[in-house]
């Protein structure tokens, strides 16, 4: 599991490294604009607020419009004087800043030449005359004013604007070299030149932070400031006012962000830009480059993180709130603190990442589920498999160490069984019993280990973790031997062999995992505790009981559901510490009452164990004659006790019989 999401992970960065590269195309561009005009839009005009925003009210503009024409009876261009005159007008109103733009820049045709000084003389009167011309690459003005009109203008800009390639103004170049553009040279005469170019760097263009579509700005007719019939209480005191073309017919007019295809007036545009240098709500401040790759890194990242930790729904639905939450957040970054984020690469990453990521989780758990169901299919019961496949992470393929039970089991006197019968007639045979045998191990949430001949190595615990594996054990145990019981008599009944089988369980800490060779590998158990449950299923045949437990299980089961007797304490082959055995009995619930040769059989125990000999010879002997069938481990006793009279321990015994053999 760990290597798949390693692997998801490395997926994941390669995936967004590609969109990285993909976000720096033409086309990634192109959208992440359309992404900005939209917002624009959303947001919409932005309020004057007096207290904080000052600039919006001082900037009019003045427009030659078609009613200029309609009004004033004449066509463009018009001549020098009326400029003269409105300058005055202007001028005599209070006038911060007039500014032309796109107007007169050539000497005027015929006659109005003459009237050129007459042009030059009011704008030097009025002193706050800014005029527009165009630049070249290296910052020279060109198209100016004529000499008279350019010496006499306080400040002439640049009127260029750079589009974007789909013809949209954007952006603004506001100063190239030491060339001011034609809204940097307004503000630097509304204000000083040091104050509006506080926040401006040569060469460098800047988002247009657009106040709103068109006439947002207050729009005034040239011809009603020319003739002076403007609506009584309007005032141009401390005004930057704008005169620049508007009607259709002198095409000035640009595309911009507020709605696809919608144009404004060029003037309006540099009102923007004037604005923007002036205002508290100044550019839109795009994040830098690597602001963005971190937010298309983290982004892409938590969809990866999602695909791995949680399930596809659950990942699916995480992403869309994580990918609306942050278009939310884009949007009120943009729209109230004028700040900029990539929105559209960020918004494909995110369901591109998850996409990948969800394919290589899908095609790499099918594989995980298919190697799991190989590897177990044929271990545990199908309930088992199912909840495996389910949820891998409860296992661990590699190895750890756990507590678990573990249960031997083995068929008395095979091998003679075996000399006895035709290969064909004992394989099938042997084929049954183990079915059997398996099934009841199957049905307690056992796990099959391994066949080992006759044998049967199960385990509890493992792969999944089960917190009631020693009870499980032992349930399955004592249905082993009711099952075999029950199958003795149909074998007899088809001339086969009555089959008696001893059982060995322990529980303790085992390793558990795949465990073998490159070519060939087995998930099982290994480990000390393994050995000791093998040992005990070995004990079964010396004291002639069919199922032997370990002091270390009964521990765990708190006497509930089952009834046991100890049998002894002892050590088994390749152990040293001392541990208790007991006999499993049966059911509490369904076991006759055994007080008639277990009183005496317990007692006989005791008194072994004091090493009163005779007394315990009589309590053993009256077990072995008051259970039906005699019992064997009573008989056991009475012989260990023959032996030991003959040899007599010493007074320090701690009664502990050590087997050597197997």
């Amino acid at each position: 599991m760990k290597k798949y999401k390693i692997r998801g992970i490395i997926l994941a960065l390669v995936v967004t490294g590609l969109h990285l590269l993909a976000s720096r195309s033409e086309l990634f561009t192109s959208l992440e604009n359309g992404a900005l005009d939209l917002r624009f839009s959303l947001r919409g005009p932005i309020p004057k607020r007096a207290e904080t925003d000052p600039v919006m009210g001082d900037i009019i503009i003045v427009a030659v419009d078609e009613w200029s024409f309609k009004k004033l009876g004449i066509n463009w261009p018009f001549p020098p004087s009326m400029h003269a005159k409105l300058i005055t007008r202007l001028a005599d109103a209070g006038a911060a800043v007039i500014a032309f733009d796109n107007i007169h820049p050539q000497p005027a045709p015929g006659c109005m030449a003459k009237e050129e000084p007459l042009l030059a003389k009011a704008v030097e009167k009025a002193g706050n005359v800014v005029w527009g011309a165009k630049v070249r690459a290296d910052g020279t003005l060109y198209d100016k004013p004529i000499p008279g009109l350019a010496k006499a203008c306080a400040a002439i800009g640049y009127l260029n604007m750079p589009q974007d390639p789909d013809g949209t103004l954007r952006r603004a170049l506001v100063k190239i070299g030491k060339t001011p553009s034609f809204a940097l040279a307004i503000a630097s005469v509304y204000a000083d030149p040091v104050t509006a170019s506080r926040n401006v760097e040569p060469g460098k263009d800047y988002r247009i932070n657009y106040r709103g579509g068109p006439k947002t700005y207050t729009t005034l007719s040239y011809s009603d400031v020319y003739l002076g019939t403007i609506p009584g209480g309007f005032s141009f005191e401390d005004k930057i006012v704008l005169i620049g073309p508007t009607a259709p017919e002198l095409q000035d007019n640009k595309e911009h962000p507020f709605g696809p295809g919608a144009t404004m007036p060029g003037v309006e545009v540099h009102a923007n830009i004037v604005d923007n240098l002036l205002s508290a709500r100044h550019w839109i401040s795009e994040a830098p480059s690597w602001v963005n790759t971190l937010v298309l890194l983290a982004a892409c990242m938590m969809a990866t993180g999602f695909v791995l930790l949680l399930s596809p729904i659950r990942a699916a639905l995480l992403v869309m709130v994580v990918a609306g939450g942050y278009a939310v957040t884009d949007y009120w970054l943009f729209a109230f603190h004028d700040y900029e984020l990539n929105l559209v690469g960020p918004l494909l990453a995110i369901p591109t990442v998850y996409i990948f990521m969800a394919g290589y989780r899908l095609i790499t758990e099918q594989a995980a589920r298919a190697r799991l169901k190989a590897t177990f299919s044929r271990y545990v019961s199908p309930d088992v498999v199912k909840e495996l496949i389910q949820d891998p992470e409860k296992i661990k393929l590699g190895g750890e160490k756990k507590e678990l039970t573990v249960l031997f089991s083995d068929i008395r006197g095979f091998t003679s069984i075996s000399e006895r019968m035709a290969p064909e007639a004992l394989v099938p045979f042997l084929n049954d019993y183990l079915s059997a045998m398996s099934a009841c191990i199957l049905e307690r949430r056992g796990m099959l280990d391994k066949y080992i001949g006759d044998a049967i190595m199960a385990v509890w615990g493992a792969p999944l973790p089960n917190p009631s594996h020693p009870s499980d054990a032992c349930f399955a145990a004592i249905e082993m031997k009711t099952r075999l019981a029950r199958l003795r008599p149909m074998w007899e009944a088809r001339g086969l062999p009555s089959l008696k089988a001893g059982i060995g369980i322990n529980t303790g800490a085992m390793v558990v995992g795949n465990i073998g060779s490159n070519q060939k590998m087995d998930f099982t158990v290994i480990g000390d505790e393994v050995n000791l449950g093998s040992r005990l299923e070995g004990l079964t045949k010396q004291y002639g009981v069919e199922i032997i437990v370990s002091q270390n299980t009964v521990a765990k089961l708190d006497g509930e559901h089952f009834t046991f007797r100890l049998l002894d304490k002892v050590t088994v082959k390749g152990k040293k510490e001392p541990i208790d055995i007991f006999e499993l009995l049966g059911y509490k619930e369904t076991e006759i009452d055994l007080k008639a040769w277990l009183d005496p059989f317990e007692r006989g125990l005791k008194l072994y164990h004091s090493m009163k000999w005779e007394e315990a010879r009589e309590a053993f002997s009256a077990a072995d004659r008051s259970r039906d069938g005699g019992d064997a481990p009573s008989r056991l006793y009475m012989q260990r006790i023959a032996l030991i009279e003959q040899d007599p321990p010493s007074q320090d015994w701690d009664g502990v019989w050590r087997w050597k053999t197997k």
